[in-house]
């Protein structure tokens, strides 16, 4: 008897709690059984304002912070406390510049806590002291202009900050501006968290830098662990390997590929990037009309989601290894996202799961993770939203509530 109660209590331990935002004006909680490969949702709140962008989780104080994507006349930033069974309860609700997209935790030398938010739309980004309370005002709003139109002038017609990103010394953020054609580079004020600027880093000309993700070589004596599958090396070029042994990956929307970029902390206090090696995320050349969305690093393994790869309303996720002596790719294969529009991805605390979100199905799906860091097949799929047309509308984000690299202050 005793066995069979200790088999029953280890099955709930591990259930993992997700998180979901969809721009329908929705967010949901989530939980997946792993015992029995199941999703369900567990709670759909109408909150976080009309565009519900992007889930941000805080593992020491439970708090979920959630952007908001509406630009007229402007948007907001919600909070909800996240009880141990994935409840949220909406705590408070405070006005922003419009077009949140993408949040960022970061702390302070004092003890503060602090958050920054991207806005696509408005291109801006600005920043909040913690905790946030219905009286809370930004504590900078750094705003930025577009001399002229980019080469792409559909798409950059003005600047578009689309993600902030906390560098591995969470001494710096950083900005892919895809309608600037920049990475924008701040230290951060260990005093205050306010951020200074850096010079940005340049991106090829039309190429809409995207989202960006650090990997550091592996401490002496880690054995990290990647194994080609008929590996192809896809990018020209070879890591040199910066001094401290870290590489940004960064993804361009526009040009459609991926870039490993040496990082150096510089004397004055700041962080530069040079590029070492570019490549396509396919073993060929992309399909037409296919364009780059997330990136995430797991161990040594890179991943890089697809979207409008084909027409049979399943996109891919492309995975590189990544060398442990100088941050440079090979290309090992692209996994089928089960579903249209991958936005996102995430992966559990454990790397045993991922999860895709896919904006056009309004779906999220769950992916075993091989023992080489790699996608293996879906394990698990669940509808919640109404779903979108070619990235307008549908499902925006969706989180684990313990992630790989997740933030906690």
């Amino acid at each position: 008897m005793w066995w069979q109660i200790l088999s029953l209590l280890t099955a709930s331990a591990v259930a993992e709690n997700l998180y979901a935002t969809d721009y329908s004006g929705f967010v949901y909680s989530i939980n997946f059984s792993p015992n029995n490969n199941t999703l369900t949702k567990t709670q759909q709140l109408q909150s976080c304002g009309q565009m519900p962008s992007w889930f941000e989780f805080d593992a020491q104080t439970r708090t979920l912070y959630c952007a908001d994507e509406n630009s007229f006349p402007n948007g907001s930033l919600t909070t909800f406390s996240a009880a141990p069974d994935g409840t949220l309860t909406q705590q408070a609700q405070i006005e922003t510049i419009g077009g949140g997209v993408n949040t960022v935790l970061y702390g302070g030398s004092e003890g503060d806590s602090y958050i920054a938010i991207a806005h696509y739309q408005s291109s801006a980004i600005s920043t909040f002291k913690l905790p946030i309370t219905s009286a809370s005002t930004a504590q900078q709003a750094l705003l930025f202009t577009l001399p002229h139109p980019g080469p792409n002038p559909v798409r950059q017609n003005i600047t578009h900050p689309h993600q902030v990103a906390l560098d591995p010394s969470s001494k710096f953020i950083i900005t892919p501006d895809l309608g600037a054609d920049l990475v924008r580079i701040y230290s951060i004020e260990p005093t205050t968290g306010m951020l200074n600027q850096c010079p940005s880093y340049v991106a090829p000309p039309g190429s809409g830098p995207r989202h960006a993700a650090f990997w550091s070589i592996p401490a002496a004596g880690e054995c990290v662990e990647s194994e080609a599958v008929d590996g192809q090396v896809t990018a020209s070029g070879t890591g040199s390997g910066s001094g401290n042994g870290t590489v940004m990956y960064l993804v361009s929307e526009l040009a459609n590929n991926v870039t490993a970029l040496d990082v150096t902390y510089t004397s004055d206090g700041c962080l530069s990037l040079q590029a070492t090696q570019t490549g396509w995320t396919y073993a060929d050349t992309p399909p037409p009309g296919s364009t780059i969305a997330e990136v995430r690093v797991s161990g040594n393994i890179l991943m890089v989601t697809n979207r409008n790869t084909s027409t049979s309303l399943q996109d891919s996720i492309a995975s590189f290894s990544i060398s442990p002596t100088d941050g440079s790719l090979t290309f090992l294969n692209t996994s089928p996202s089960y579903g249209s529009w991958p936005r996102t991805l995430s992966i559990n605390a454990n790397a045993t799961y991922a999860a895709v979100g896919d904006q056009d199905d309004g779906a999220a799906v769950i992916m075993e993770m091989n023992g080489n860091g790699t996608l293996g097949e879906m394990v698990a799929k669940i509808v919640l939203g109404p779903g979108g047309t070619m990235g307008n509308n549908g499902l925006s984000s969706v989180v684990w509530e313990a992630s790989e690299g997740g933030s906690e202050l």
